[in-house]
């Protein structure tokens, strides 16, 4: 019985857009999220091990935030690579041009926080500005109607994070 539910929740997500995930109920997709994180505003999921893309990229693993009452807010997930010119004329195609994007100008500022398990952060300020695709922008946006889709694009990391989720004010 597992084995169909696995098969059946991997067809859901594969048939369905990412973008089209949201506002809908994750009962309705999947028993197979690992809840990360639930606090008064909502919850954090994880489905990891999946075969799934995005356009022409192939996603392993998604992140969900949802609101109280499992609503779908945003949807997450991570690129091993900066995305190429090839990927970014492909969101051009589907999306069109992007309302924003930006690189940053200057950096000002830099902290390094080290914690006592051992981690460190790096915190950096700076100012952004506009950008096209081949001056390697931070930060892309596409503002559609009901939502928005947000890349941003970590070089020196080599990776790149999508996420896309309903539309807020921000910028």
């Amino acid at each position: 019985m597992s084995r169909i539910l696995v098969i059946f929740i991997f067809l859901t997500i594969q048939n369905l857009s990412m973008e089209e995930m949201l506002g809908k109920n994750i009962t309705q997709f999947s028993d197979s999220f690992v809840l990360l994180e639930n606090d008064d505003k909502g919850n954090t999921y994880l489905l990891k091990d999946i075969e799934c893309g995005f356009l022409s990229k192939s996603i392993d693993m998604i992140i969900v935030k949802t609101d109280t009452k499992n609503v779908i807010l945003s949807v997450l997930t991570d690129f091993n690579r900066v995305i190429d010119k090839e990927f970014y004329d492909e969101m051009v195609d589907k999306f069109g041009d992007p309302t924003y994007i930006y690189r940053v100008a200057d950096s000002e500022q830099k902290e390094i926080i080290n914690h006592e398990n051992g981690t460190q952060i790096t915190s950096q300020k700076g100012k952004l500005e506009k950008c096209r695709f081949e001056d390697k922008p931070l930060f892309i946006r596409w503002q559609e109607k009901d939502y928005q889709i947000d890349l941003t694009l970590y070089h020196k990391k080599d990776e790149t994070q999508l996420n896309i989720r309903k539309k807020s004010n921000d910028f």
